[in-house]
């Protein structure tokens, strides 16, 4: 499991898990407001688990300490910075309007 990393697989799971989401919303099943928050709250505890370890990791290393499962630290460091990625992804695509808006990508600036 830990001898090596799962890019691709994570990178599919969360895109297609947002499109799911995505089509219980056009379907009424769900609430957008319920989706954004699930989202948004998944990209957080990602987000922070990839930072926090990393932290942890640093304060390793620079102090020399050596545990018996760093490797195991660095393995859900890169996961959870790989899944921290991929909602990344999906959050900027989602919010697109707001960093490009359509006048500005038809070449009409302000």
């Amino acid at each position: 499991m830990m001898d090596s990393y799962h890019a691709i697989m994570i990178f599919i799971f969360f895109l297609a898990s947002n499109l799911f989401s995505s089509g219980l919303v056009r379907r009424g099943v769900i609430s957008g407001v319920a989706q954004r928050r699930f989202w948004n709250w998944l990209l957080l505890v990602f987000f922070l688990a990839s930072g926090l370890l990393g932290l942890l990791l640093a304060i390793l290393l620079d102090y020399k300490i050596f545990l018996s499962w760093y490797r195991g630290l660095l393995w859900w460091h890169v996961e959870s910075g790989l899944a921290a990625a991929a909602l990344a992804v999906c959050h900027i695509f989602w919010h697109r309007q707001y960093y490009w808006p359509k006048k500005i990508l038809a070449g009409q600036e302000k």
